[in-house]
């Protein structure tokens, strides 16, 4: 459930047949670090299905069910929608679970859960001293301890957020119904602005300058998709690229290395531009060609593009690799519902 598209297939997965879980053994520290991308599959809504796949880059091998493995065969929970990560402990919000898993990074082993959330969507870790926790159905943005596990605060707002990103003193937050991004002041916890966007923004980065580029998804009612560059210091809207038509939609957003050139995910396929371009192509760079594409990330280490194909959202997913000039190099099966892509 990881984008306001998702929530058009929801009533689809009610009839999925049960099937009986097989015992996973234990994975150990010293394989596990040799695994250097991380998938994390949602699962069917309401069904427990989320789980985490790993990836060695360099054997093309893959482990599939990692944190149950390694926790006495519990399972995740109901729809892993996202990972933050500080030093080597890692944070995965479990959407429908209503709760985040913590885990060491290195054995996959839970350390801790932070519990009494509505329904978060993705954690941003602001300092040594706090983080802050989107919502879907909450209103609010949940401040966090990291060291403590404990809710030691709220933000109101009058949308659900997903995304975050933070310049400075300063969080900037998707707020999909409010068709604007929130600027968060992060000493005093305020909301001090409201940038208006188009319909539905859902995902955020920045770039080498430090501006920040959104996409927006144009929402269920079918409005134009678009993406924008806001300018940090201005808090304006500066540029902004609009789908050629409504039957176009806008997801993710990962940026390069150098961050001066970023990866749009669409329903047709990957499109790539610059910091620098007026323009964006109206020819995706990766077609999108029959497979629904739900997510994308790009490898820091090489610049190489990793992007999920969740089929037909009941069978396991599949992830393509490619490098930035659009060869594939690879692809490999996950979970269900392959929901974000992450890099040790």
């Amino acid at each position: 459930m990881k984008r306001l598209v998702f929530l058009l297939f929801i009533s689809c997965f009610f009839i999925l047949s049960c099937k009986e879980e097989q015992e996973i053994n234990p994975i150990d520290t010293k394989q596990l670090l040799q695994y250097d991308v991380i998938v994390l599959n949602e699962g069917n809504f309401q069904w427990g299905q989320g789980t985490v796949s790993m990836y060695n880059s360099q054997t093309s091998e893959t482990i599939h069910k990692v944190f149950q493995a390694n926790n006495e065969q519990r399972p995740l929970g109901d729809v892993a929608q996202s990972m933050t990560f500080k030093g080597d402990t890692a944070f995965i919000v479990v959407n429908n679970s209503n709760k985040i898993e913590i885990i060491n990074l290195l054995t996959f082993k839970s350390i801790g859960q932070i519990t009494g959330l509505n329904s978060p969507r993705n954690m941003l870790i602001v300092n040594s001293e706090k983080a802050y926790v989107s919502d879907l159905y909450e209103n609010k943005i949940y401040i966090i301890h990291p060291k403590s596990f404990e809710i030691i605060g709220k933000i109101s707002t009058d949308s659900w957020t997903e995304e975050m990103v933070q310049v400075e003193n300063k969080v900037f937050v998707c707020a999909v119904e409010a068709n604007a991004v929130f600027v968060i002041d992060v000493q005093s916890d305020q909301l001090i602005k409201k940038i208006p966007t188009a319909d539905s923004p859902q995902s955020i980065v920045a770039d080498k300058d430090n501006n920040l580029w959104v996409s927006c998804s144009g929402g269920l009612e079918g409005d134009t998709a678009a993406v924008h560059q806001i300018d940090v210091n201005t808090l304006e809207v500066v540029k902004s690229f609009y789908a050629e038509n409504e039957r176009i939609t806008y997801m993710d957003l990962a940026v390069n290395s150098t961050k001066d050139k970023l990866c749009l995910l669409s329903n047709q396929g990957i499109y790539q531009f610059s910091i620098q371009d007026e323009n964006l192509s109206t020819e995706p760079l990766i077609k999108a060609n029959g497979k629904y594409f739900y997510t994308l990330n790009i490898n820091p280490k090489n610049d190489e593009i990793y992007v999920a194909d969740a089929l037909d959202y009941q069978q396991q997913g599949i992830v393509y690799r490619y490098n930035f000039q659009a060869k594939e190099k690879d692809n490999f099966r996950v979970g269900i519902i392959p929901g974000a892509i992450y890099f040790k």
